[in-house]
Formats: structure tokens, C-alpha cells, sequence
């Protein structure tokens, strides 16, 4: 077995793990936390992600484009050092701006300050570093310790979550706290493994120009447009919980986010899945590439991505109501017809994704403000306009809408750029093959209204095995092609992508 199909092989079975913590975590999170206090976590989670966000997430990308150079040139440590004080950094601001905002306006729920900078400050270090630290292992080619990292940090959360909510309380603060502790061992574990990594391959490159450096002048130059394109990213990912809890309260919130959360868990495992995998060989194909080789790469990714993702899509939309069964406890049962909404918005997310993944290797990041944007006006103010009219169903059909211009917008801005070239056949096949299985969905929802588990976990079962040959025809290029290598214009030899 070649290193690139066994390295694939590694992470599938970590998925697999991952997958069963996606469905397990959503159905005890619906258990001990309520609506309301499904509601109150979300808001407290909005306002980590905006400092998350604006401030330490064009960082961390600038981090993880540079890894691998910066590896080679020994620069992988201090540069890591000087990540970890800047977070700090970012907390006490956090802080600081956080007790001012609390006091003067609140933050959308009840929560005593105290708790509230615990949480946030914490999420903001110990959460943050330890998804860098073990993105960075990943990027380094670990893929086993990722794949282990990366499970221990979720089921040593989820314990703690459910230990700490039995035995404190089933509240918002306590659930938090013990999905920090979780991230708080793995951090630890993964400044180890780096150390290790980074003492044993600290070497020159034999033929690449230098990589620009983990410096201010370089990481401004980088950030400064992609915080203006998350701050408005965030108003229409997560600043809307702030704008619906204010025109609802914060039980519509908690059913709001429970029911896109039936079809959007799913789908994020499927994007890390492919992520964890591609993203090391996309950037290692791209380093110190012209525009139009960029492109290249991109198309290649993009013929089995997109397909994949439709097909995908398709599936978590029309089998809500019987994941739901699974996924979510009884008081959430009513709103599961919101996956059709969530599975748009995270399709088009996704999709976004990989134009945004050019945008990093090209590290020219000032393409990105306006489709974000106008996708944060357009999704903002169908917020305004519909939740009046029907509180949930407006929701999703304006966030849909808004995730959907930002993504057109930008794809429209890097076609011409990269000479870029949308796998149209590909995609009408993923659409044909999908009609069988919405018919089918739609049919077992018919036959049982109301599904026993049994039924449920069996139409499921049926449906997924026909997802999942869809799938395996759809990526039979990724599967059965062997590693072959072509030479660029510069005489670099460089892997395809399948």
C-alpha cells in the first residue's frame, strides 16, 4: 500500500470515530441542554468566535500556509512561540473588551461575568492553540498522531462535558468547561509531538525560495484584508444568533441551531474528512506556483469535491426528519425539517471553502471583503424582513441566501484570475444519481410517519449504502488512479491530486 492511500486509510478510520462523536455528542447535548440552554451556549460561543474570528483566524491560516516552509527553514518553533503569545495577547484584550461590553449592553443572556470571561478567554487559548497545535502536526505529515490528537481532544471533552453537567448542573458553563478540559490535555500532548517533529527536521530546503516569515510586516500584509472579509463573515455565521435573539429570545435560538445542526454535524466531518487529507498536498502543490498552475490544481480538487459535496448535500436534506430520530432528544424533534436549511447553507459553505483555499495560497487576501460583504447585508437584512413573518423558517432562508451570494460572488471574482473551470458534467451526474435516493427518502417518510428505531435506523442504513456507492462511483479517480507526478514549468516535480 502506497503512503498516500495508507495515510488516507489512517484518517478514515479517525473519521469513522469522529462521525460516531459527531452523532453521540449532538444527541447529548440536546439531552442535557435544553432549547433554552442550547440557546444561551450558542451566544456564548457567537461572541468567542468573534475574536476567534477577526482577530486570531487570518493568523492561524497565515500559520498553516507557512508551516511546511517554515518548518524546513527551522523557524517552525519560534514562529509557534510567538503564535502562543499572541493569543495570550488576544485573550486579555478579549478580556478587557468583554467586561465592558457585558456591563454596558450584556451579550444576548443572563450569564454571570465571572463565567463569561472564563469561558471566552479560555476558548480563545486553550481552544485556539490546541486546534492550531494539532492542525500543525497535520501539516507536518503526523498523520497518525493528528488522527489520535484529534479524537482525544473530542472524547475527552465530551466526557468531561457530561461529567461536569451531571454532576454540577445542566447548564451552559459546566458543559463548556469540560469540552475545554479535553482541548486543555491535548494542547499539552501536541507541544510535545511538535517539539519532536521540529528537532528532528529542522533543515534548509533544497530548492525552494525562502518562505516569507512568522513576522508583523508579513502577517499584516496577509491579515489586514481578511479581517475586514471575517468581520462581516461572522455577522451572517454566527452575529445572527445575536440579531434573532433580540427580535425571539433564546429558546428560538437553541431550536434554531439544533435543527441546522441535524444535517450540518454530518456534513462537517465530511469536509474534514477530505480537508485533512487534500489540504497538506493542495499547499505543497501550489508553493511558489504562477497563477495558472494554481488553477490547475484547484480544478482537480474541485472535479471530485464538488460532486461529492452535492451528493452529500442531497442526502443530509431530505433524511432530517429520520436523523433526527437518532441525532437529537424529543424536544427537538418538531424542527427537523430545518436540515434542508442547514444542509444549503453548509453546502455552500463548503463550496466557498475551496475558493477561499486559493485565496490563502495566493496569500492576496483583499479578493475576499466583498463577497463578504454583501453576503453579511443580504443575509442580515433577510433576517429583518422575514423573522417577523416566521421566526425559523426566515432564519434559514436568510442565511441560505447570504452564504449563497458570498460564495457566487467570489467564485465570480477568482474564475478569470485562475483560469478556473467548474466540473459541469461532473455535477449533473452527482444531481441524476441523487434523484433516486431523494425519492427514496421521501418514499420511506411517506410509508412511516412516524418510524419506529427500527425503521428509522434501517430506511437510514438503506439510504446511506446508496449515498455511499454514489460516492465511491463519484471518486473512483481519487480511488483508482496511482500516484503520478508531472513537472512543472519550473522543473518541480509535483504529485497530482488523484
Amino acid at each position: 500500500m502506497s503512503k498516500h492511500k495508507r495515510d488516507f486509510a489512517v484518517i478514515v478510520i479517525g473519521r469513522i470515530l469522529q462521525v460516531v462523536f459527531a452523532f453521540l455528542s449532538v444527541r447529548l447535548t440536546t439531552t442535557l441542554l435544553g432549547p433554552t440552554q442550547l440557546g444561551r451556549m450558542n451566544l456564548v460561543l457567537g461572541v468567542t468566535s468573534w475574536f476567534s474570528l477577526l482577530l486570531i483566524s487570518p493568523v492561524s491560516n497565515y500559520l498553516n500556509r507557512q508551516t511546511l516552509d517554515l518548518n524546513n527553514q527551522g523557524k517552525l518553533l519560534p514562529s509557534l512561540v510567538s503564535y502562543t503569545v499572541f493569543l495570550a495577547g488576544v485573550a486579555l484584550i478579549a478580556s478587557f473588551v468583554l467586561a465592558a461590553i457585558h456591563v454596558k449592553v450584556g451579550v444576548g443572556t443572563p450569564i454571570q461575568l465571572s463565567w463569561l470571561l472564563g469561558l471566552v478567554v479560555a476558548t480563545i487559548f486553550v481552544g485556539m492553540l490546541s486546534t492550531t497545535l494539532v492542525t500543525v502536526v497535520n501539516m507536518l505529515g503526523q498523520r497518525i498522531w493528528f488522527v489520535l490528537l484529534s479524537n482525544l481532544s473530542l472524547w475527552l471533552g465530551l466526557g468531561a462535558a457530561v461529567g461536569m453537567s451531571s454532576w454540577f448542573g445542566q447548564q451552559t458553563e459546566y458543559w463548556m468547561s469540560g469540552l475545554l478540559i479535553g482541548q486543555m490535555i491535548v494542547m499539552l500532548l501536541s507541544i510535545i509531538v511538535i517539539y519532536r517533529l521540529a528537532a528532528r527536521t529542522n533543515q534548509e530546503p533544497e530548492r525552494t525560495e525562502r518562505a516569507a516569515g512568522f513576522d508583523i510586516r508579513s502577517i499584516f500584509l496577509f491579515s489586514w484584508p481578511l479581517i475586514i472579509s471575517t468581520a462581516f463573515y461572522w455577522l451572517q455565521n454566527s452575529g445572527y444568533r445575536f440579531v434573532l435573539v433580540g427580535l425571539t429570545d433564546e429558546t428560538t435560538v437553541g431550536l434554531f441551531v439544533a435543527g441546522i445542526a441535524i444535517a450540518i454535524s454530518p456534513m462537517v466531518m465530511f469536509e474534514t474528512l477530505v480537508g485533512e487529507y487534500y489540504r497538506p498536498i493542495f499547499y505543497r502543490e501550489i508553493t511558489h506556483s504562477s497563477n495558472i498552475q494554481k488553477g490547475q490544481t484547484w480544478n482537480l480538487y474541485a472535479s471530485a469535491y464538488f460532486p461529492a459535496v452535492i451528493l452529500v448535500a442531497i442526502f443530509m436534506a431530505f433524511s432530517g426528519p429520520l436523523l433526527a430520530r437518532i441525532l437529537v432528544s424529543q424536544a427537538f424533534q418538531d424542527v427537523s425539517w430545518l436540515a434542508f436549511w442547514g444542509a444549503i447553507v453548509q453546502a455552500a459553505l463548503m463550496i466557498n471553502a475551496t475558493y477561499v483555499l486559493l485565496v490563502f495560497a495566493s496569500l492576496d487576501t483583499r479578493i475576499m471583503i466583498w463577497p463578504n460583504v454583501i453576503g453579511a447585508i443580504v443575509a442580515l437584512s433577510g433576517l429583518l424582513i422575514l423573522v417577523p413573518w416566521h421566526p425559523l423558517l426566515g432564519t434559514g432562508v436568510a442565511l441560505s441566501l447570504g452564504m449563497l451570494v458570498t460564495m457566487i460572488d467570489l467564485a465570480r471574482r477568482l474564475h478569470p484570475i485562475f483560469s478556473l473551470q467548474l466540473p459541469w458534467r461532473r455535477i449533473t451526474w452527482a444531481g441524476l444519481i441523487s434523484l433516486p435516493l431523494v425519492i427514496g427518502l421521501k418514499g420511506i417518510q411517506w410509508l412511516w410517519p412516524e418510524p419506529t428505531l427500527f425503521q428509522t435506523i434501517g430506511g437510514l442504513g438503506i439510504a446511506g449504502i446508496y449515498m455511499m456507492g454514489s460516492q465511491f462511483i463519484l471518486a473512483r479517480k481519487w480511488l483508482g488512479q496511482r500516484d503520478k507526478s508531472v513537472v512543472t514549468s519550473q522543473g518541480i516535480t509535483r504529485m497530482k491530486l488523484y
